[in-house]
């Protein structure tokens, strides 16, 4: 896998160089389809995780041979994919590309391919011998480590609705959705919507609420009001654990709509309105849809019959359930109740009485989610353990999605440079003791990382003073990032004012050069010493011209 590879890697280092080449944005999709996919190839089966644990203790798998192999063909495609120098760090390479290094990229197809057993049907081959329990040694296989990885999950079955059949979704105007309104006018819409509804009807507001701190936690909350003024007659709320928005709104949703059926009132009321906030799960209530929450979405059509089939008064004719999109935090008061009591069920759920159980079962969006933060985590523990110095002086923290790969290769070339010190600097040919490299600008400094941002002929050829952003904003963030490009534009800073490299030296041309160019003639060229500027302004010129008609600089 590394050699087929490497043949992708070399082929992608042939299409660019350092100034000039393939976009990077497309040389990093290719990495991405060409190289992971070689490198990855049935990760599955063969990668176990880099330990394992065994009679409680943590045992290398003795995989980090295999792994060096495939982070050194991967590490090609970066530097071919990147206008970077050789030199440059390696972790700088993963940060800028966004691409991990292999063992956290086998590692999160290994947690994917977890959720992804997970979602089959537990007639499933896959499920089946996952859940199988071991009577000898091993007492537990690869496949099985690798489905617990991802933990408990809720009860889901993808063929609980056939793929050929579908449940029509509700359209947008169905369930009061306008598309372009504001926030207070859809608020006004709602109100005038709701006076006129028969005040003997029960109005459910849900809602579903997540905090971060102490802990990320769910909550699921809704109010029942009734009458001509809707006055508050009920209200509840439901702690979740290992649960999304998402699920909480479903389940809150549920939970409304059961509580109303049960209520005193329900025998008056012909029809009950569910009205929630999230627009994705009101166009679900009413079918069975194959993503989180399953159970929870059937459960609420089973509750929709029972409240066709209760007990009521002849005077309440149609018993119809009916969804209704709120627009959230808007003054509506049914639902900043609702909103409360998801906020006072997620606090509940965030206390040390709900701290989530390893054994606990989270629902299929909580998966997921847990999965890619664990990814993520990863590959920001990778860099902050092997983050270069220049990066952490400069404090550039790990990127994601980006914008700044849509620049051209010879800025992003000059940027990487500056950021990581790697580049055409004075210090950098000192220490590789590079002795026919250019290392001072024609302002007279020398080359630094931080020096276009200070060069005098750089702030008279942009005729301002110097970029919008401070030097770390310009080097650290994609704003400045394209700060830094405007700049160079301006300025033409690389090319004109601190190039790479001059003209040599008339003394310092090889002969054999001046001769191919020299007319036949017995005199020889003038010498170097009659010059009054140490650098050709240009090779024909000099070789037509008399010493002392050569241009000043």
């Amino acid at each position: 896998m590394a050699a087929k590879a490497r043949q992708v890697s070399n082929g992608i280092r042939a299409l660019s160089n350092t100034a000039r080449g393939a976009p990077v944005q497309l040389l990093r999709q290719s990495i991405q389809a060409c190289v992971l996919s070689v490198l990855c190839y049935g990760a599955e089966a063969w990668w176990p995780g880099a330990t394992r644990m065994e009679k409680g203790k943590e045992i290398s798998n003795r995989m980090d041979c295999l792994v060096r192999k495939l982070d050194l063909a991967l590490r090609d495609a970066l530097r071919g994919a990147l206008p970077v120098y050789k030199t440059t760090p390696i972790s700088a390479l993963h940060r800028e590309l966004e691409i991990m290094p292999m063992k956290e990229t086998l590692d999160n197809r290994r947690a994917v391919f977890a959720v992804r057993i997970k979602k089959l049907d537990k007639r499933h081959p896959l499920v089946r011998r996952s859940n199988k329990v071991a009577t000898t040694k091993p007492y537990t296989t690869r496949l099985s480590r690798a489905s617990s990885h991802a933990g408990g999950i809720e009860a889901y079955d993808p063929l609980l609705t056939p793929p050929w059949m579908r449940f029509p979704r509700k359209e947008d105007l169905q369930i009061g959705y306008v598309a372009g309104r504001t926030k207070e006018q859809a608020a006004q819409d709602f109100k005038s919507w709701l006076q006129q509804r028969n005040p003997l009807d029960l109005v459910v507001f849900t809602d579903g609420s997540q905090i971060e701190h102490p802990q990320r936690a769910t909550g699921a909350g809704w109010a029942i009001c009734w009458g001509s003024e809707h006055r508050l007659i009920s209200t509840g709320n439901l702690p979740m654990d290992k649960a999304e928005v998402f699920d909480a709104e479903a389940m809150a949703a549920l939970q409304g709509l059961k509580e109303a059926t049960t209520s005193p009132q329900a025998k008056f009321a012909s029809n009950v309105y569910i009205c929630l906030d999230n627009l994705e799960v009101a166009r679900a209530l009413g079918s069975v849809p194959n993503t989180s929450s399953q159970q929870v979405f059937a459960q609420f059509l089973k509750a929709i019959k029972a409240w066709q089939s209760r007990d009521r008064l002849p005077l309440a004719t149609q018993s119809r359930v009916v969804i209704r999109w709120v627009p959230g935090h808007a003054g509506v008061a049914g639902n900043e109740k609702a909103d409360l009591e998801a906020k006072a069920a997620a606090a509940q759920a965030a206390s040390a009485s709900m701290v989530p159980q390893p054994d606990s079962i989270g629902t299929l969006a909580y998966i997921k989610r847990h999965t890619m933060e664990q990814t993520t985590r990863a590959f920001e523990n990778y860099w902050a353990k092997n983050r270069p110095k220049r990066y952490m002086e400069l404090e550039i923290p790990l990127k994601r999605a980006s914008t700044e790969v849509k620049l051209s290769r010879f800025t992003l070339g000059k940027l990487y440079a500056a950021r990581s010190g790697h580049g055409d600097f004075a210090a950098y040919h000192s220490h590789l003791k590079h002795e026919d490299a250019e290392c001072y600008c024609r302002c007279g400094h020398s080359k630094t990382p931080e020096h276009f941002y200070y060069c005098t002929l750089a702030r008279k050829a942009a005729k301002r003073r110097r970029p919008i952003y401070n030097l770390r904003e310009t080097l650290a963030t994609s704003r400045g990032a394209l700060e830094f490009n405007n700049w160079l534009r301006e300025t033409a800073f690389y090319q004109n004012i601190c190039p790479m490299r001059r003209r040599a030296p008339p003394d310092q041309i090889p002969q054999t050069i001046l001769s191919s160019v020299l007319p036949p003639s017995s005199s020889p060229p003038p010498p170097p010493s009659s010059l009054s500027s140490p650098f050709f302004p240009s090779l024909p010129s000099f070789l037509s011209a008399s010493p002392t008609s050569l241009p000043q600089t």
